[in-house]
């Protein structure tokens, strides 16, 4: 909301003809230079919607047992590296929440660290996942992500989640 502050200087008389007559003489603004009219009073509101943070992450398959810390994982966007995170024993990984600062799409890519190469007779997944994330403003002052419609694409192709396998 605008947080401007009016002050209207009113002149309130009888008229002798058995009204009251108020007029305005002077208005004077806090946040503004000048003098105002009832004509020039203007208030500005601006919108903006709260911001949304979303969690992205995904699962490493290998064929030994896994340990926490094993692989590391990284989330970057068009602008650049974003993350990165390490998979727990069970061979899940997250990375911090990313905040969303307005409506559309929001691209993030997903890679494995080192991957396509091979260190200590382990084959590093070279798989790079594309996820969109669309957000909507709700209309009620709040950022919302559109869960429903995630895509999640591996090298291209239609995946339905992020699952790196050495």
């Amino acid at each position: 909301y605008d947080r401007s502050r009016f002050y209207v200087t009113v002149h309130v008389y009888d008229n002798g003809e058995g009204a009251v007559v108020a007029e305005v003489v002077d208005i004077l603004c806090s946040a503004k230079s000048g003098r105002f009219t009832p004509a020039t009073l203007d208030f500005v509101n601006r919108y903006e919607a709260e911001k949304t943070e979303y969690v992205l992450g995904g699962k490493k398959e290998y064929n030994l047992p896994l340990k926490d810390g094993m692989f590391t994982f990284r989330l970057s966007c068009s602008e650049g590296e974003i993350a990165t995170a390490k998979n727990a024993a069970d061979g899940t990984f997250t990375f911090p929440a990313v905040t969303l600062e307005s409506a559309g799409e929001h691209v993030f890519f997903i890679s494995e660290v080192g991957g396509g190469n091979v260190q200590l007779g382990i084959t590093y997944d070279s798989a790079k996942y594309k996820v969109t994330v669309p957000v909507l403003d709700d209309g009620a002052g709040k950022l919302v992500v559109d869960e429903a419609n995630v895509k999640i694409e591996k090298d291209g192709s239609a995946a339905s989640s992020v699952v790196f396998v050495n």
